[in-house]
């Protein structure tokens, strides 16, 4: 579904660049009269006053525009968050495919109809992405000061891998001597849905688990949980929530966007695995560096500090 850009005046775009040119264009005739100012400083004067009086003008209308420029972005950011989303969903969807079929739900040919949809829809969901982020950047160039990209919204919590059911005709009273008998769940075994096999008396009681790996459920709890924050001289900036693969450089082709001329046009990417978030440098000449050391591949910890180009994020898990 394309992106509702309806409600976006992009002309108020070219009335905000066209106001701007026209003040630098003044500011450029007054600078030139000042080289002059020694030979009829009168004239001078009287002229640097109409110019000044001119650039506040423009500046005055200027600001009007902006105003509403302002509240455009705000409404394109909500579209750009929904798209980002899109995106990401659609990635997990996949996800989901492929677990599935690990674990024999879906047949050989159910799995590659679902693949391919999967697939069609991460292209057009991206295909759409790329429409506004592109749009965004616009915004971005006649608003200085304004974030590479909009807060992330806090996602609602993810649901918990569903535990086994319990045999209808087990009470709790009755269940309880089974669970005391099996070993101590760890907490990490609980997220992922993986438990350890009971002992002899709980087999009745709780029909067997398959064992999966633990990477794909836990996946989607953490595309909702891991954010990368802008670090802006020791304050926090943009939050940039991670998903299964997210691509940071110059580019706007990129998830996370680093518009300086030391970032690589693909600079780095961050992916998870199994084991967790893992970034990887894609061989820029700059680098890329986390707690200070330059890296070619690292799994990263909460709080670590990545940097390149002289930008800095914090890899945060919440």
């Amino acid at each position: 579904m394309a992106p509702d850009l309806g409600n976006i005046d992009v002309t108020l775009l070219d009335t905000l660049a066209k106001l701007e040119a026209d003040q630098r264009a003044v500011r450029a005739l007054s600078e030139k009269a000042a080289w002059h100012r020694d030979k009829v400083f009168e004239v001078y004067s009287r002229i640097a006053r109409d110019y000044a009086a001119r650039v506040n003008a423009l500046e005055e209308q200027a600001n009007a525009v902006r105003l509403r420029v302002r509240e455009d972005l705000r409404a394109l950011d909500a579209t750009y968050e929904r798209c980002r989303e899109g995106v990401d969903q659609a990635r997990v969807e996949l996800q989901e495919s492929e677990f599935r079929r690990e674990i024999g739900e879906f047949t050989r040919e159910e799995f590659l109809k679902r693949q391919e949809a999967a697939e069609r829809a991460i292209a057009e969901r991206e295909q759409e992405f790329d429409r506004v982020r592109a749009l965004r950047l616009r915004y971005l160039e006649l608003l200085p000061g304004e974030p590479a990209e909009p807060p992330a919204a806090v996602a609602p919590p993810a649901p918990a891998w569903p535990a086994p059911p319990s045999a209808p005709s087990v009470t709790e009273t009755e269940a309880a001597p089974v669970i005391r008998q099996g070993p101590v769940m760890p907490a990490t075994e609980a997220v992922t849905g993986v438990f350890p096999p009971a002992g002899p008396a709980a087999q009745p009681e709780v029909p067997p688990t398959p064992r999966v790996e633990a990477a794909e459920p836990s996946a989607t709890v953490a595309i909702a949980s891991a954010l990368l924050i802008e670090d802006r001289s020791g304050q926090p900036g943009a939050h940039h929530r991670l998903g299964v693969l997210t691509t940071i450089g110059r580019t706007p082709d990129n998830q996370i966007v680093v518009p300086v001329r030391e970032v690589s046009r693909r600079h780095a990417e961050i992916v998870l695995t199994d084991t967790g978030y893992v970034v990887k440098d894609l061989g820029s000449p700059n680098g890329t560096f986390v707690n200070g050391e330059r890296i070619t591949e690292h799994r990263l910890q909460d709080e670590d500090r990545i940097a390149m180009g002289g930008q800095v994020f914090v890899f945060k898990v919440r």
